[in-house]
């Protein structure tokens, strides 16, 4: 309550998030990917795109854009990969993906239509519609629009951190059957600080590092805590484990 008088505006702001997620959650039921694309819909409605990401600030926007890429091009990719982003939003990172590998070798996929438009402005923006990237809306983590063993890289930055074990779990099922066998599998999450597993208003959630690791070895997965990574997300490198 203290800290509540001594910060109003963030009270109110805390308070409008819980009334509004409120809300979907009626609309939405159980269906965790259908109360985020929700959750999506409302911050396209009330920010500009760049800030429905996370970064309403576009020099913040191609900041950590660069940021992603650099990391990766200094961690394994190649101009001959064929990659799959999941969750790749407005394509903060994926333009510089799209420029740097071949045609037709960068696919995203996200559970907003309303940010997959603003993907495609990018890409008339960047000039990029010849690479022929491939981007498609999904309802689901199970990738099953994907044949087995087609991507050498699968990346998704600041996914996990809005979803539940469940939604994680359907993930890492989905990307061990289309990823290839000598691949690997970057992502962020929010790291628990307390080893705890939990959630916020349904829309954050925090990680111990050892359950995720438990959970990819279950989904025939090793999993790598990956140093260098310059945000306060933290990041996982997963391989597949052979046979």
């Amino acid at each position: 309550m203290l800290k509540a008088v001594r910060h109003p505006i963030t009270a109110w702001r805390y308070l409008r998030r819980v009334w509004r997620n409120r809300r979907i959650a009626r609309q939405s039921g159980r269906d965790h990917i259908a109360f985020y694309r929700g959750v999506m819909a409302s911050d396209v409605a009330h920010k500009t795109p760049y800030g429905a990401v996370g970064t309403p600030d576009r020099e913040d926007w191609l900041s950590l854009g660069e940021r992603q890429f650099t990391y990766l091009l200094d961690h394994g990719l190649q101009p001959d990969h064929v990659m799959l982003e999941i969750g790749c939003g407005n394509l903060r990172a994926g333009w510089r993906f799209i420029d740097y590998l071949g045609h037709g070798a960068y696919t995203g996929v996200d559970i907003s239509p309303e940010i997959l438009l603003a993907a495609q402005h990018t890409l008339v923006d960047r000039g990029l519609v010849a690479k022929r990237p491939y981007l498609m809306l999904v309802d689901d983590m199970s990738l099953r629009a994907f044949p087995d063993a087609q991507f050498d890289v699968v990346h998704a930055h600041s996914v996990f951190s809005h979803c539940p074990v469940e939604v994680v779990e359907a993930a890492f099922a989905g990307v061990r059957r289309v990823i290839k066998p000598d691949g690997f599998f970057d992502f962020t999450f929010n790291e628990s600080g307390d080893g705890r597993y939990w959630g916020t208003l349904r829309e954050d959630w925090f990680y111990p590092v050892e359950m995720l690791a438990d959970l990819a070895g279950r989904h025939g997965f090793s999993a790598e805590e990956m140093t260098g990574w310059d945000h306060p997300q933290s990041k996982l490198r997963l391989r597949p484990l052979s046979g």
